[in-house]
């Protein structure tokens, strides 16, 4: 069964405004994160619901990653167009009441179908906040999907909050260390005409490969695997006996799942029919004995 990550990166789940989230500085998900969506499209042709339309470029805005990053992971691409903010474009003035900037930005990714924004973070503490939303929203408009990379521990909950409820796509992805992984929290919202506002949640544990792949792992997998092991290891293997003292997967699983009847704890009851002889009145039932 494809897990609701693997169908947001695959383009299955589609939404106008996806914003990837990380919580600290040890999660750094922006490359393999933008390497997958790039090669997934790639792979589908255009994530326009219309077969021959005419938008089918990816724009890619950097901030963060470089170029020669991106370029060396992709596969063959002649649709990718990357607009390196740190080397294509040269220092504007910010406090211009005309952002430049963010005009240079809706001027390079014209008739792209997807857009991948490497750092909203630099675009936050740099822009204006409002110029920036409506700025995100035009994007929304012209291309079938925006992709934004947020780090949450630089901004306040506020700034967050109104980027979150632009997004019809989240996905925060944090560290876990206990099980040596990554954790995506994925929230996805869309509209029905029929059921009204739809959400769709999941809780994913991923791994980034050496080839930037990501992959779903199972955090207990090992530990069951573990304890599988060390079953299996009280047995001596040299004892030749005419039956078997270890359990095979299936026969661990079918008498861990069964109930005792010492363990059944559905609640009793107790069905009782008074005699003639009984005394089921009210009064005290020992005033007819002689203390």
């Amino acid at each position: 069964m494809t897990s609701l990550l693997q169908k947001i990166l695959s383009g299955q789940e589609r939404g106008k405004l996806i914003l990837i989230e990380d919580d600290s500085p040890d999660v750094n998900i922006v490359l393999p994160f933008t390497i997958n969506f790039i090669n997934h499209y790639n792979h589908l042709g255009s994530l326009s619901p219309v077969d021959d339309a005419p938008h089918s470029k990816i724009t890619l805005i950097s901030n963060e990653l470089r170029p020669y990053q991106v370029q060396s992971w992709i596969t063959q691409s002649t649709r990718l167009s990357i607009v390196d903010l740190i080397g294509d474009l040269t220092p504007l003035n910010m406090d211009s009441p005309a952002n430049e900037l963010i005009k240079e930005l809706l001027r390079a990714s014209q008739n792209s179908s997807l857009i991948i924004l490497d750092s909203l973070t630099h675009l936050i503490c740099t822009q204006n906040l409002p110029n920036l939303i409506e700025c995100l929203q035009t994007l929304e408009k012209d291309s079938s999907s925006v992709i934004c990379f947020l780090h949450r521990h630089c901004h306040s909950e506020s700034a967050i909050s109104r980027f979150e409820s632009l997004a019809s796509i989240i996905v925060n992805v944090s560290n876990d260390p206990t099980h040596q992984c990554y954790v995506a929290a994925c929230t996805l919202r869309k509209k029905d005409a029929r059921r009204g506002l739809i959400i769709k949640q999941s809780k994913e544990f991923i791994k980034i490969g050496t080839n930037l792949l990501i992959d779903l792992v199972n955090p207990n997998r090992d530990k069951e695997t573990s304890e599988d092991q060390q079953s299996n290891a009280s047995v001596p293997e040299s004892m030749d006996l005419p039956f078997k003292l270890s359990l095979k997967e299936t026969e661990r699983q079918a008498k861990e799942s069964m109930v005792l009847p010492y363990q059944k704890t559905a609640e009793s009851k107790v069905f009782y029919i008074p005699g003639k002889e009984d005394d089921i009145d009210d009064e005290d039932p020992d005033d007819d004995l002689d203390f």
